[in-house]
């Protein structure tokens, strides 16, 4: 996802840009063309940002649907360990994650 969402947005950009040059010299593009159904172009130009964004709107939408249910994985993954540790101290197995011996203690005060 993180490299689609840039490249849809260079794809806005230049579908402004276009839109507003378009609109700008809209007068001597149907001239030089002859197109005789303007609305109906500025119509079709519509519709494809339209479905462009909502392209991305559903990409977008899955993209962070899965990053929530990872994210929800994890919390409940470390909530279990946390239970697990806690069970563990109170069962009297009293795990340290610190180093144990005196040593490396006095030496980490002394800095």
């Amino acid at each position: 996802m993180k490299s689609f969402k840039p490249f849809l947005y260079v794809i806005y950009t230049l579908l402004f840009l276009c839109t507003l040059l378009m609109a700008y010299l809209n007068d001597s593009i149907v001239a030089t063309f002859t197109i005789e159904k303007v609305n109906q172009f500025w119509i079709y130009w519509a519709i494809l940002g339209f479905v462009l964004l909502m392209l991305e709107s559903v990409f977008e939408n899955i993209h962070i649907s899965s990053v929530r249910r990872k994210h929800e994985k994890l919390n409940r993954e470390n909530n279990e360990l946390k239970a697990k540790l806690y069970d563990r101290y109170v069962a009297g197995e009293r795990t340290t994650l610190l180093p144990t011996s005196q040593s490396s203690i006095e030496s980490k005060d002394d800095i």
